[in-house]
Protein backbone atom coordinates (compact mmCIF):
# COMPACT_ATOMS: atom_id res chain seq x y z
CA UNK A 1 0.00 0.00 0.00
CA UNK A 2 2.79 2.41 0.84
CA UNK A 3 4.40 1.76 -2.55
CA UNK A 4 1.19 2.93 -4.26
CA UNK A 5 1.12 6.11 -2.18
CA UNK A 6 4.76 6.83 -2.99
CA UNK A 7 4.13 6.27 -6.71
CA UNK A 8 1.04 8.51 -6.54
CA UNK A 9 3.02 11.29 -4.90
CA UNK A 10 5.92 10.95 -7.33
CA UNK A 11 4.09 10.31 -10.62
CA UNK A 12 0.42 11.06 -10.09
CA UNK A 13 -2.13 8.91 -11.93
CA UNK A 14 0.48 7.54 -14.33
CA UNK A 15 2.37 6.01 -11.40
CA UNK A 16 -0.57 3.72 -10.57
CA UNK A 17 -0.70 2.02 -13.96
CA UNK A 18 0.88 -1.38 -14.43
CA UNK A 19 4.50 -1.51 -15.44
CA UNK A 20 6.00 -4.17 -17.68
CA UNK A 21 6.57 -7.32 -15.71
CA UNK A 22 9.07 -10.08 -16.03
CA UNK A 23 7.94 -13.28 -17.63
CA UNK A 24 8.18 -15.28 -20.76
CA UNK A 25 7.60 -13.24 -23.92
CA UNK A 26 4.74 -14.19 -26.21
CA UNK A 27 5.49 -17.06 -28.57
CA UNK A 28 3.64 -15.57 -31.53
CA UNK A 29 3.81 -11.99 -32.76
CA UNK A 30 0.58 -10.12 -33.46
CA UNK A 31 0.80 -11.04 -37.16
CA UNK A 32 1.40 -14.69 -36.31
CA UNK A 33 -1.59 -14.65 -33.94
CA UNK A 34 -3.77 -13.60 -36.88
CA UNK A 35 -2.33 -16.53 -38.82
CA UNK A 36 -3.41 -18.84 -35.97
CA UNK A 37 -6.98 -17.55 -36.35
CA UNK A 38 -6.81 -18.04 -40.12
CA UNK A 39 -5.57 -21.61 -39.69
CA UNK A 40 -8.35 -22.20 -37.18
CA UNK A 41 -10.94 -21.07 -39.75
CA UNK A 42 -9.64 -23.80 -42.09
CA UNK A 43 -9.96 -26.54 -39.46
CA UNK A 44 -12.05 -25.40 -36.47
CA UNK A 45 -12.25 -28.89 -35.02
CA UNK A 46 -8.63 -30.03 -35.18
CA UNK A 47 -6.02 -28.08 -33.22
CA UNK A 48 -3.29 -30.46 -34.45
CA UNK A 49 -3.77 -29.14 -37.97
CA UNK A 50 -3.43 -25.59 -36.64
CA UNK A 51 -0.14 -26.59 -34.98
CA UNK A 52 1.12 -28.10 -38.25
CA UNK A 53 0.03 -25.06 -40.27
CA UNK A 54 1.83 -22.71 -37.89
CA UNK A 55 4.96 -24.87 -37.99
CA UNK A 56 4.98 -24.63 -41.78
CA UNK A 57 4.22 -20.88 -41.91
CA UNK A 58 6.42 -19.63 -39.07
CA UNK A 59 8.85 -22.43 -38.37
CA UNK A 60 7.79 -22.37 -34.70
CA UNK A 61 6.77 -25.70 -33.23
CA UNK A 62 4.32 -25.46 -30.31
CA UNK A 63 2.18 -27.98 -28.45
CA UNK A 64 -1.57 -28.27 -28.88
CA UNK A 65 -1.98 -27.10 -25.27
CA UNK A 66 -0.26 -23.84 -26.16
CA UNK A 67 -2.68 -23.23 -29.06
CA UNK A 68 -5.68 -24.12 -26.86
CA UNK A 69 -4.49 -21.77 -24.12
CA UNK A 70 -4.14 -19.01 -26.71
CA UNK A 71 -7.58 -19.74 -28.22
CA UNK A 72 -9.37 -19.68 -24.86
CA UNK A 73 -8.86 -15.92 -24.73
CA UNK A 74 -11.17 -15.31 -27.69
CA UNK A 75 -12.82 -18.63 -28.62
CA UNK A 76 -14.93 -21.32 -26.97
CA UNK A 77 -15.11 -25.08 -27.63
CA UNK A 78 -18.83 -25.46 -28.17
CA UNK A 79 -21.39 -27.45 -30.08
CA UNK A 80 -22.12 -26.21 -33.59
CA UNK A 81 -25.67 -25.91 -34.79
CA UNK A 82 -27.21 -27.41 -37.87
CA UNK A 83 -29.25 -25.04 -39.98
CA UNK A 84 -31.30 -25.86 -43.04
CA UNK A 85 -29.74 -24.84 -46.32
CA UNK A 86 -32.99 -23.05 -47.17
CA UNK A 87 -36.17 -22.27 -45.28
CA UNK A 88 -38.82 -24.98 -45.36
CA UNK A 89 -41.84 -24.58 -47.61
CA UNK A 90 -44.61 -23.17 -45.38
CA UNK A 91 -47.33 -24.91 -47.39
CA UNK A 92 -45.78 -28.36 -46.94
CA UNK A 93 -45.09 -27.69 -43.27
CA UNK A 94 -48.66 -26.66 -42.44
CA UNK A 95 -50.04 -29.51 -44.56
CA UNK A 96 -47.96 -32.00 -42.56
CA UNK A 97 -49.06 -30.52 -39.23
CA UNK A 98 -52.72 -30.68 -40.32
CA UNK A 99 -52.29 -34.34 -41.34
CA UNK A 100 -50.83 -35.21 -37.94
CA UNK A 101 -53.72 -33.37 -36.22
CA UNK A 102 -56.26 -35.37 -38.30
CA UNK A 103 -54.53 -38.64 -37.39
CA UNK A 104 -54.57 -37.73 -33.70
CA UNK A 105 -58.31 -36.96 -33.96
CA UNK A 106 -58.95 -40.34 -35.62
CA UNK A 107 -56.98 -42.06 -32.88
CA UNK A 108 -58.99 -40.23 -30.18
CA UNK A 109 -62.23 -41.43 -31.83
CA UNK A 110 -60.90 -45.00 -31.81
CA UNK A 111 -60.74 -45.37 -35.59
CA UNK A 112 -57.06 -46.23 -35.65
CA UNK A 113 -54.01 -46.78 -33.48
CA UNK A 114 -51.13 -44.41 -33.93
CA UNK A 115 -47.59 -45.69 -33.44
CA UNK A 116 -44.28 -43.86 -33.59
CA UNK A 117 -41.11 -45.61 -34.65
CA UNK A 118 -37.50 -44.63 -34.50
CA UNK A 119 -35.56 -45.57 -37.59
CA UNK A 120 -31.89 -46.47 -37.50
CA UNK A 121 -29.59 -45.56 -40.31
CA UNK A 122 -26.43 -43.91 -41.48
CA UNK A 123 -26.36 -40.27 -42.52
CA UNK A 124 -24.30 -39.06 -45.45
CA UNK A 125 -23.85 -35.56 -44.03
CA UNK A 126 -20.60 -34.91 -42.20
CA UNK A 127 -20.83 -34.53 -38.46
CA UNK A 128 -19.11 -31.59 -36.82
CA UNK A 129 -20.56 -31.65 -33.31
CA UNK A 130 -17.99 -29.44 -31.55
CA UNK A 131 -15.58 -26.82 -32.83
CA UNK A 132 -13.61 -23.75 -31.72
CA UNK A 133 -15.90 -20.76 -32.25
CA UNK A 134 -15.42 -17.07 -31.49
CA UNK A 135 -17.03 -15.94 -28.23
CA UNK A 136 -20.50 -14.55 -28.83
CA UNK A 137 -21.07 -16.25 -32.16
CA UNK A 138 -22.18 -19.71 -33.11
CA UNK A 139 -21.08 -21.78 -36.08
CA UNK A 140 -23.89 -23.20 -38.19
CA UNK A 141 -23.39 -26.16 -40.46
CA UNK A 142 -25.79 -26.16 -43.42
CA UNK A 143 -27.78 -29.34 -43.84
CA UNK A 144 -28.75 -30.86 -47.15
CA UNK A 145 -32.18 -30.09 -48.59
CA UNK A 146 -33.12 -33.75 -48.61
CA UNK A 147 -31.70 -35.87 -45.88
CA UNK A 148 -29.97 -38.76 -47.50
CA UNK A 149 -29.81 -41.73 -45.18
CA UNK A 150 -29.13 -45.40 -45.55
CA UNK A 151 -31.74 -47.15 -43.40
CA UNK A 152 -30.86 -50.51 -41.92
Amino acid sequence: MSAWIERWQAWGRVGLSDRPRSGRPAIFTADEQQQVYAALDDSPKDVKQVVEAMAQKTGKRVRTKTIKRFLKKSHRWQRSKKAPAQTPDPYRSTRGQEMIARLHARENRGECDLGYFDGAGFGFEPSLPYAWQPIGSSMTVPTARHRRRLHV
